[in-house]
């Protein structure tokens, strides 16, 4: 089957993270299929319309970024038409997969108007009301080219009921994201305990500043305890001044933006991964830690609370800094107890990447 995929999110420069799990999904569709992978990507360095080959498979175009977003949008639908005539040109497919619902969609019905259409959705607006303040127009048009789709795929149970709640109608089926991790060995015995937050830096979302002043409050005579913040965002200078404010700098290290590998060597050198969201579709870094051998401290934020149980975690409620501080202590006074096959055999490993291909293959074959 020829398959072409256009992805929402895609990594960049300044986010080297973004839509990783997405470019993971298609590359375990390219063992069974021939695929071609078109982004688009607005930048304000760019004054033409530009053609990006970063394999024979796949295409990035950019277009110009200006502040007048209807310039921005005139040059975004001239790229469209520009890369999808190449690409007609060159290729015939039987399937078009869509990651992310947007401008997306739009050029599979307008493009490709007889190729049957999958959406994959990740989106945590869905869920955390950033759909809902869309206007009533916008709201519609998108909610009509979803039910449009040959099929929908979501991330997670939690994130089909928001989907359902906004108005999709179509019948939506869950597949997670692949989760492909290094596995580690043994326990911490040492008297410094090692916390990690990936994230985001988007306070109102991970609420990485309860994290901080949980840390602040913590007084343990036998331990050390330190924390790695892997990521970026607008509120990263905020964190940073808190953690200033707080006399926290020589326990709480930003580490910024790290590429997928990078964050596997950070989970491996710790001992726990803290999620402190108060939305998440998914969460992979929760799985991730899991898998790798660390237990997790979590907020009952949607997804991830399918996946804590007693043998690889604790959860708490969300803006509880006060459980959250009892539960930083928890784990720094008793790491030595979760040992790392057994906090990776506390749950069944569903996210292979040959588990994953294997659904989707299903999902490809009954369109």
């Amino acid at each position: 089957m020829k398959i072409l995929h256009l992805p929402l999110w895609i990594p960049t420069k300044a986010d080297i993270q973004l839509g990783n799990f997405i470019h993971q999904q298609i590359q375990v569709t390219e063992i069974d299929h021939e695929i071609y992978t078109l982004s688009f990507l607005s930048s304000s360095n760019s004054s033409k319309i530009e053609f990006v080959f970063n394999s024979k498979n796949s295409l990035t175009v950019f277009y110009p970024k200006f502040s007048n977003k209807a310039l921005t949008f005139l040059y975004f639908l001239l790229a469209s038409k520009k890369a999808t005539t190449y690409i007609k040109r060159e290729h015939k497919f039987d399937l078009i997969h869509c990651h992310v619902a947007g401008r997306n969609l739009w050029i599979a019905k307008t493009f490709f108007k007889t190729i049957p259409v999958v959406l994959s959705e990740h989106w945590s607006g869905f869920i955390n009301g950033n759909f809902d303040k869309y206007s009533n127009f916008k709201k519609s048009i998108l909610l009509n080219y979803i039910n449009s789709c040959d099929a929908v795929v979501s991330v997670s149970e939690f994130l089909s009921e928001g989907l359902k709640r906004a108005g999709v109608k179509k019948s939506i089926k869950t597949i997670g994201n692949i989760i492909d991790v290094k596995e580690k060995k043994s326990s911490n015995d040492k008297s410094e305990v090692h916390f990690l937050v990936v994230a985001d830096l988007v306070d109102q979302i991970k609420n990485i500043s309860g994290v901080i002043r949980a840390i602040a409050k913590i007084k343990l005579e036998d331990k050390i305890v330190s924390l790695s913040i892997v990521g970026d965002g607008t509120d990263k200078n905020k964190l940073a001044q808190l953690v200033n404010d707080l006399n926290l700098s020589h326990k709480i290290k930003f580490l910024g933006r790290l590429s997928q590998e990078q964050v596997q060597e950070e989970i491996l050198k710790t001992d726990c991964t803290i999620v402190n969201s108060n939305f998440e579709t998914f969460s992979m870094v929760v799985l991730e830690t899991i898998f790798t051998g660390n237990p997790v401290i979590c907020t009952k934020c949607g997804a991830p609370e399918q996946f804590i149980n007693e043998n690889n975690g604790i959860l708490i409620e969300k803006g509880d800094t006060v459980a959250l501080t009892e539960a930083i202590e928890y784990f720094a006074l008793n790491c030595r107890n979760f040992n790392p096959e057994e906090v990776r055999n506390s749950l069944k490993n569903n996210y292979r990447k040959e588990v994953i291909q294997e659904k989707l293959n299903k999902l490809y074959s009954s369109i």
